[in-house]
C-alpha cells in the first residue's frame, strides 16, 4: 500500500507519498529527484565496498509508483544520473525500454552528463503557469519552486536514546525539496535549521508517510 498525504502548493494539489515522489494530477506528472544512478558502481570502481542491489530496488521502486499513478510524464528534478557510464547505466538502459514511450523531462542537476544518450528532453530550468522547477534553489524565488539536490532528512531521538535518521520533504509556503529517491544518499538533517523560511516536514518512514 502507497502511504499519501495531499497538499495545495501554489494553489495546485499535489500527492506526496512515502515512495520519495510527488504526483500532480491535473498534469498527469510523477516528480522527482536525486536518482544518482551508477553511484554504487562508481564507489566500487574506487574501491569502496558497497552492498549490490541498490539500483535494483531503486528501479523496482519506480517501476512500483510509475504502475500505481500511471503518468503521461516523469519530471526529474536533477541528478538523475551520477557519474561516468558504467554497468549500473546498462541496468537502467534495459528498464527504460519498456518506460521510454512515456515523456520524460530532466531538469539538469550538477552530475547529469548524458542523460540524451535516453531520449529524454532536457532543461535547465522548468517553468510552467504556477511553478518553477530547479534542481538547486534559486536566489530570486520569482515563482513557487521544487527542487532537490539536498536530500534532505530528519534526526529524531528514539525511546532508547538512540538517533535515527530518515529523509523527508520539506514544504514552505514558496519552496518544496524533494527527498533523494535512492536510497543510497546521504541525508542534511541541517539545511532547513539554517534557513529563514519556515519548513513543515513530511517524514518517510519504510511503511508510512508522517506529516511533521
Amino acid at each position: 500500500m502507497i502511504s499519501e498525504i495531499s497538499i495545495n502548493f501554489a494553489g495546485e494539489q499535489l500527492t506526496l507519498n512515502q515512495y520519495r515522489s510527488i504526483f500532480w494530477d491535473k498534469e498527469k506528472s510523477l516528480i522527482l529527484s536525486d536518482l544518482h544512478l551508477g553511484k554504487t558502481a562508481h564507489f566500487r570502481k574506487n574501491g569502496i565496498a558497497l552492498p549490490n542491489g541498490v539500483i535494483e530496488k531503486d528501479l523496482e521502486n519506480l517501476q512500483k509508483i510509475i504502475e500505481h499513478y500511471e503518468p503521461e510524464k516523469i519530471i526529474i528534478v536533477g541528478d538523475l544520473f551520477h557519474a561516468e557510464l558504467n554497468s549500473e547505466i546498462e541496468i537502467f538502459r534495459k528498464w527504460f525500454e519498456d518506460f521510454n514511450t512515456m515523456k520524460w523531462l530532466l531538469v539538469k542537476g550538477n552530475h547529469d552528463r548524458f542523460s540524451k544518450k535516453f531520449g529524454m528532453e532536457e532543461t535547465e530550468i522548468y517553468e510552467t503557469e504556477n511553478l518553477i522547477f530547479s534542481h538547486e534553489s534559486l536566489d530570486s524565488i520569482q515563482k513557487p519552486q521544487i527542487g532537490g539536490h539536498i536530500h534532505p532528512g530528519v534526526s529524531l531521538m528514539a525511546q532508547n536514546r538512540q538517533k535515527l535518521k530518515f529523509p523527508c520533504f520539506l514544504v514552505s509556503e514558496n519552496q518544496i525539496i524533494l527527498p533523494a529517491f535512492s536510497q543510497f544518499t546521504g541525508l542534511d538533517t541541517n539545511f532547513e535549521k539554517k534557513q529563514s523560511s519556515t519548513f513543515k516536514k513530511y517524514i518517510i518512514t519504510a511503511e508510512k508517510l508522517i506529516e511533521w
